[in-house]
């Protein structure tokens, strides 16, 4: 029952957030729904990244990870979106070619540590 609690979790949140990024994309115009629906997204990456972790019964007390799993979403976030760039990690980005499947995967994965 808690394997199907938890794809059930993942799964609704794939499906929300498909639905509601159509629908903010359909029905929003200007230049803010390009900013909405990328925070959109993070959001539901780092929530996919929460659910995968849900069963797990060990959780650590440590408040590092958390704390370090947010602000380094938020850099990135707020990076993306080119309210802030960070000169000496560009030319590490441009290196590792961090495009938006990289970026997919560490929203995930910060997600992930959150709750770890």
């Amino acid at each position: 029952m808690q394997d199907i609690k938890r794809i059930a979790f993942s799964l609704l949140i794939i499906v929300g957030s498909a639905l509601l990024s159509n629908f903010i994309t359909l029905y929003l115009h200007g230049d803010v729904v390009d900013t909405i629906v990328t925070i959109l997204i993070v959001m539901a990456l780092f929530l996919f990244g929460v659910s995968l972790n849900q069963g797990r019964k060990k959780k650590s007390k440590a408040v590092f990870r958390k704390v370090f799993a947010i602000v380094a979403m938020l850099i990135v976030v707020f990076m993306e979106l080119g309210y802030f760039m960070l000169p000496y990690l560009e030319p590490y980005a441009q290196y590792f070619k961090l495009d938006a499947f990289y970026m997919v995967m560490f929203y995930i994965f910060c997600g992930y540590l959150f709750v770890d």
